[in-house]
């Protein structure tokens, strides 16, 4: 109560304004989301759950984590070999395309689908990484439980699961993300040589909605820094629960990124929002994120990443209409590097593939450098084609459906697809290149 008393006091202090036909922010309303959010870390700090205390900031504090990002080298390498990769901040115009991870983090598997599954991401031309391994909810019989030895087993097949498919595919040294580990003692148990390591993982530290964490969020970040390992910072926020609206979203999500930096100290971030009904794909979730995005790119500069996640199925037109709104709203505000979840709000097995993911690449490569006003009125042209679908949406298909899993490609009947929803696409004015 203290936190949504604290953001509603906040965002009336500035002139704060959720416009629906705006969902790119201008440079003043940025400056504007960043200030709310420093007050709001003050004002509210982070909250312990396990000792029902809050941890709290001044604002030179606050201010002074900022700057030390600013101050960094805001780049961060990932890979080895020819496997290595350099994420970079960006700015919203930035005619660099963002690095693109492709994988199924957070999106479930079954065992005998894994790694074609797996494989359908890395393989992709534009794949630099993978954004996590897809879970198993048990492995050869074995229950994924959290705290117990299945934990650590069932992980362990997801990473040399994973590692298969990179290898398959080519890019045997690539980032590969992290696994559905979320106890401390299975998460450090996976990391030494030739499993989880400096190269290929980061390490969930994030918090909780709405600046919320407990012991292990601080352990884990501590674990990081004494091994060298990077921290995977990640700030979250729910529109229309403590927080009622983008605004306030926003400028959470400001708050949410400077805490976890103050403990976390690191070098990439995520940045996202989701609606009551778990939907990244509406104007004021596009708004809640760009706000945040471009507070970060002006005061913060560390290389900040956002995922696609659509409501649709996949092999549907509407999943991939989200995936590009997203994107596009993504990469005009500022992102550094893109990471692909998934269709269908994460729900069944193997639950998208990765050809969503191709589109994600494709459509960043092609609006990299595009001008705000023109991303904006492209987003919202795109947002036409299936927004009054999102409560009724597709159920699609799953990857065995939809790709030859002994070749790992495609369905003729899934490029037809593709090929129609780019075509659209196209015809509304994303520059997809040729």
């Amino acid at each position: 109560m203290a936190f949504a008393r604290g953001v509603r006091k906040i965002v009336k202090n500035y002139p704060i304004k959720y416009n629906p036909e705006q969902v790119i922010v201008d440079g003043e309303m940025a400056d504007w989301v960043f200030a709310a959010g420093v007050d709001l870390l003050v004002e509210v700090g982070l909250y312990n759950r396990d000792t029902q205390r809050v941890i709290q900031f001044t604002k030179d504090e606050v201010l002074q984590i900022a700057r030390d990002v600013w101050e960094s080298p805001r780049q961060v390498s990932f890979g080895k070999g020819t496997d290595e990769v350099t994420i970079k901040y960006r700015t919203h115009e930035d005619p660099r395309p963002p690095t693109i991870w492709m994988g199924s983090n957070g999106m479930p598997s079954t065992e005998e689908l894994y790694i074609p599954y797996m494989q359908s991401f890395i393989q992709e031309e534009l794949a630099e990484g993978c954004s996590g391994p897809a879970i198993l909810s048990s492995y050869q019989g074995v229950e994924n439980k959290v705290g117990t030895p299945g934990e650590v087993y069932c992980n362990l097949a997801e990473v040399r699961l994973t590692q298969e498919a990179a290898r398959r595919a080519g890019k045997p040294d690539i980032y590969i993300g992290q696994t559905s580990a979320t106890s401390v003692g299975g998460l450090m148990s996976l990391c030494y040589p030739g499993v989880l390591e400096r190269y290929n993982t980061t390490i969930a530290i994030h918090m909780m909605p709405e600046q919320k964490l407990d012991w292990t969020r601080l352990t884990l970040a501590l674990a990081c820094e004494e091994r060298g390992l990077i921290p995977w910072t990640s700030a979250i926020s729910l529109i229309g629960a403590l927080c009622r609206g983008p605004e306030e979203s926003a400028i959470t999500l400001v708050a949410n990124l400077l805490g976890q930096l103050g403990y976390g100290h690191g070098k990439l971030a995520t940045s996202g929002v989701a609606t009551l009904a778990g939907t990244l794909s509406t104007p004021d979730a596009f708004w809640a994120v760009t706000a945040a995005a471009r507070a970060s790119e002006q005061h913060i500069g560390i290389p900040l990443g956002s995922a696609s996640q659509a409501v649709s199925g996949a092999g549907t037109d509407m999943a991939l209409f989200e995936k590009t709104a997203q994107t596009i709203t993504y990469v005009a505000s500022g992102a550094g590097w893109l990471w692909y979840a998934g269709c269908r709000l994460g729900r069944g097995n193997n639950p998208t593939t990765g050809l969503e993911a191709r589109l994600v690449g494709e459509t960043a490569h092609a609006v990299a450098g595009m001008k705000a006003a023109e991303a904006n009125e492209l987003i919202l042209k795109i947002y036409a084609l299936y927004g009054d679908q999102l409560k009724s949406a597709p159920e699609g298909k799953s990857f065995g459906e939809l790709y030859d899993v002994k070749k790992v490609q495609p369905t003729a009947e899934y490029m037809d697809v593709y090929k129609r929803a780019k075509d659209q696409l196209a015809k509304l004015g994303v520059p997809f290149k040729k």
